[in-house]
């Protein structure tokens, strides 16, 4: 952490199974080789209100106690209100977590279309059936079996995760002959889904699935994630525009979600920026030649302030640093600048992955574990494979 240029956060807010609250903080850089590291720093009990204030104060807190407080170039965190104004009290840049934006675009997307709700509710009904009737699920591995397919189990949707439908409805399409034969075997025809339903499904699945995979693409760790944001947001407008057209209706739900929440994304400098400076995009995938020459002339603009800043400490303060000559230092200077962009990340993911180890370690036979082991051993868990 003491050899990185520019740190950057990842931050949420969980509870534990015994209603406790944890502040859990991450950090992330680019180190001298060009190599992206992630490691977590602390796992805070929030005893108090989860106000932004209080927040805001642990978040600074945590960094102060690292030595990193000036680094910090940016935190990534859900669009949760008190965390977003806990960011913006610490005057950090906050960077909204790109697959949590997806999450509230898909969800609203499917509460909009009202084709799909009776759909979605006869697939629900269906796969808790399975799961509250042993003879049921008896029966459907046995039909399974005589139809050569894969004896899996149906998967339910939950609310708090988008993509629990999409697998939901996979399965369910998947086993379509086995659990319609099973149903009708178990004189339950009535719970059949008819052709419509079923091409409600295929349909859904088809628009649901490039949000999958670009959630996938942008929750890593150990590459760079954040110069991709506007390229998947292109490449995803595109997919659900074409499919829309051909008559699709979860798909015209989602293009006018990602047109409302993406609508300035190009003018988001941090995106931006990063996204001209990987060598993999540079300026092909703005649709606006002038947020190009924009991004292009602040990235300049902070190149040559840092020169000057280098100058002036080398020259002990000289007053003619202003009209240095920048192309000797250009390469240096373009080096600190993309390191600070690249080394950002498009998620709260790596924040988010220690809530299920944590659930493993404050169990229901753990449930007086202290708050200091919590954070320890979460901390060793996260932090042993760093060399």
């Amino acid at each position: 952490m003491q050899s990185a240029s520019s740190v950057v956060l990842t931050t949420n807010m969980w509870t534990a199974r015994t209603t406790e609250g944890y502040l859990t903080l991450s950090g992330h850089f680019i180190d001298k080789d060009w190599q992206m590291q992630s490691c977590n720093l602390a796992t805070i009990h929030v005893a108090v209100q989860h106000t932004a204030d209080n927040i805001s104060e642990l978040l600074q807190k945590t960094t102060d106690e690292w030595g990193i407080t000036s680094k910090v170039h940016a935190v990534v965190t859900d669009n949760g209100a008190n965390m977003v104004s806990a960011v913006r009290k610490t005057c950090w840049k906050l960077i909204p977590c790109f697959s949590h934006t997806l999450n509230l675009i898909v969800k609203d997307s499917i509460k909009a279309d009202t084709s799909l709700e009776s759909s979605f509710e006869k697939c629900s009904a269906i796969v808790r059936f399975f799961h509250h009737s042993t003879r049921a699920t008896d029966k459907l591995k046995e039909v399974q079996n005589q139809l050569n397919l894969p004896q899996y189990k149906l998967i339910q949707a939950v609310d708090t995760r988008w993509n629990s439908v999409l697998y939901m409805i996979d399965r369910l399409y998947e086993q379509q002959q086995a659990i319609t034969t099973t149903l009708c075997l178990l004189r339950r025809n009535y719970m059949c889904l008819c052709d419509e339903g079923w091409s409600h499904i295929r349909q859904a699945s088809d628009a649901l699935r490039p949000f999958e995979e670009a959630t996938k693409e942008v929750s890593a760790e150990q590459y760079v994630t954040i110069s991709k944001v506007i390229p998947l947001v292109c490449l995803l407008l595109q997919k659900v525009t074409t499919s829309a057209e051909q008559g699709n209706s979860l798909a015209s739900q989602l293009a006018a979600q990602c047109k409302r929440r993406f609508q300035n994304i190009e003018h988001n400098h941090t995106l931006a920026a990063s996204t001209f400076l990987d060598i993999n995009f540079k300026n092909i995938v703005f649709s606006d030649s002038a947020n190009v020459d924009m991004t292009k002339s602040r990235i300049i603009t902070e190149m040559q302030a840092l020169a000057c800043a280098e100058t002036v400490n080398k020259t002990l303060g000289r007053r003619d640093c202003i009209n240095c000559d920048t192309r000797v230092a250009s390469f240096p200077m373009l080096k600190k600048v993309a390191k600070k962009y690249l080394g950002t990340i498009a998620t709260s993911v790596p924040a988010e992955r220690l809530f299920s180890k944590a659930g493993e370690i404050i169990s229901q036979r753990r449930n007086r574990i202290k708050a200091e082991n919590v954070n320890m051993l979460l901390f060793l868990y996260s932090n042993l494979r760093i060399q």
